[in-house]
């Protein structure tokens, strides 16, 4: 696999399905290193846009997406760094996912600031849940739909794709929730904020919503998705 293809793999996919010819327009072998891949984002950034293509909108999408994940590609040092704030992490989770619920609402989270809140119209991801490979010609007759992702910076290096940010698919009530910890929260009102845009009509709908929504908390703060405020 060429860096390009690691890093632009869907973006040249797609590329080559709708006929954009990236191929003959620009040379991917001379392509060596880090510094050519990121002058090589001009380029792909003009030929995209040039485009008049009539998928043109799904190239751009998933250009943009691949484009800010290369960015986000953390250096030797970084990627250690994130290492260790990981594993002093790993030992607050556990001391909040050991709390009862009565503790953990009085506890103050926030975003994880190494996680990228991300909302597509077409479905990206090269492996669905069931670890088979991802067809990207059905993006081109899917129709346009709200998938929601987070792109994370780990402190784990990834050899295959020559990156340390991993894709995560998510659900829209996840992607609402974390955002509310986008700024430092109390789990209570954040959990009151969260149920009460539901219309429930009795008490048995009443605790089946506050259970979701504990489950729905307790698995952010497991993927580390939301973290204790500093």
């Amino acid at each position: 696999m060429t860096i390009v293809n690691k890093h632009f793999g869907r973006t040249i996919t797609v590329g080559n399905l709708i006929r954009i010819g990236f191929d003959k327009s620009l040379n991917f072998k001379k392509i060596n290193n880090y510094e050519d891949l990121i002058r090589l984002t001009t380029q792909l950034n003009q030929l995209i846009l040039s485009s008049k293509n009539v998928y043109h909108d799904r190239i751009w999408e998933i250009y943009s997406i691949e484009r800010d994940k290369l960015n986000l590609r953390g250096s030797e040092s970084e990627i250690k760094s994130i290492l260790n704030q990981e594993a002093v992490s790993n030992v607050i989770r556990e001391k909040l996912l050991t709390m009862s619920f009565t503790q953990l609402f009085k506890e103050t989270l926030v975003k994880n600031p190494l996680i990228y809140l991300y909302q597509s119209k077409w479905k990206w991801f090269e492996r669905d849940p069931f670890q088979r490979p991802y067809d990207l010609k059905s993006v081109l007759t899917s129709e346009v739909d709200n998938h929601f992702f987070v792109l994370e910076k780990t402190g784990t290096f990834d050899t295959l794709f020559d990156s340390n940010i991993f894709e995560f698919p998510i659900t829209e009530y996840q992607f609402f929730l974390i955002q509310l910890f986008e700024n430092p929260e109390i789990v209570e009102n954040a959990f009151k904020k969260f149920t009460d845009i539901f219309d429930v009509i009795n008490e048995g709908e009443k605790k089946e919503l506050l259970s979701i929504t504990k489950r729905l908390i307790e698995e952010l703060i497991f993927r580390r998705f939301i973290v204790v405020a500093d």
